[in-house]
């Protein structure tokens, strides 16, 4: 390691607290400015490949392996009582976020899509937020505010079957809200490493991720975790461009109807055509 390194790592870690975690997450924010001050620290963080040294891969380790949610002092004991253990799993494990409060700002552009629809993304995860259509909505419906006589007003959307256990509440500025939820007759993802919602390690692994004081978020992501695990996502570990017929087409050229499915983007045009031909695009 060189002087650079180190103070470079120190700055990240001095901006991560001023930045990114001041307003958000106080523990973050003392955790952050206590290792850009801990030189011991900083030195075992440089021993790892540089993709391995971010806050939050750091932060939510400890807290996965029981470190808790109490001072820096608290923190530092711990990480240098268990470093082997927390530098092993951060070398096994990345950062990887699942918000399925994301589904709420794509309803409106997933509904002006011909349904039923298939679904691919890229980047899934564990696949939360291809259950568009099993979750509830409450949108708060804003016309923009430079119109006369601004108003808002509230819609409800659930499921066919009733209301879902993961309530998604966003609010909407100027635009149309969807009616309806579509059908999902296909859905699948691809990650680099995606995660099984079934297994209840890397359940915990997603929870251990979002920020301490994000208690809201937990709840959710637990809950969107039971609807996924009642109906397992097809996931593909791989990058998007390896193939040109990818696995995570497999049954997407058919649906119940006899119509090809739309994926999301709106790009698949013609029978036969690859779901992912716009992944492909994108990753070359």
């Amino acid at each position: 390691m060189t002087e650079l390194e180190t103070e470079t790592l120190r700055d990240y870690y001095g901006k991560f607290a001023r930045l990114e975690a001041a307003d958000t997450s106080p523990i973050y924010a003392a955790w952050a400015e206590g290792v850009a001050a801990d030189d011991e620290i900083l030195s075992r963080l440089l021993e790892l490949p540089r993709p391995k040294r971010q806050a939050n891969l750091l932060f939510g380790a400890a807290r996965h392996l029981g470190a808790g949610e109490g001072s820096y002092a608290d923190l530092r004991t711990w990480l240098l009582d268990d470093w082997a253990k927390v530098r092993e799993l951060m070398l096994a494990r990345s950062t990887q976020t699942n918000e399925a409060g994301r589904c709420a700002t794509l309803l409106p552009a997933l509904a002006r899509v011909p349904g039923p629809l298939a679904l691919i993304e890229v980047g899934a995860s564990a696949g939360l937020c291809l259950y568009p259509d099993r979750y509830s909505y409450r949108f708060t419906v804003t016309e923009a505010a430079w119109s006369s006589g601004s108003s808002a007003k509230s819609t409800t959307l659930d499921p066919a079957d009733g209301p879902s256990p993961v309530v998604l509440e966003c609010e909407l500025t100027n635009t149309a809200v969807p009616n309806r939820l579509h059908e999902v007759a296909w859905r699948a993802g691809i990650d680099l490493n995606p995660l099984d919602i079934t297994d209840a390690d890397q359940r915990e692994w997603l929870t251990s991720l979002i920020w301490p004081e994000h208690e809201s978020r937990r709840e959710r992501l637990l809950a969107a975790a039971s609807v996924a695990a009642a109906d397992p996502p097809h996931l593909v570990p791989r990058r998007p461009a390896r193939h040109h017929r990818n696995p995570a087409c497999r049954g997407a050229s058919r649906e119940p109807t006899g119509r090809l499915p739309q994926c999301g983007a709106g790009l698949c045009r013609r029978r036969g055509a690859c779901p992912l031909r716009f992944a492909h695009a994108i990753a070359r």
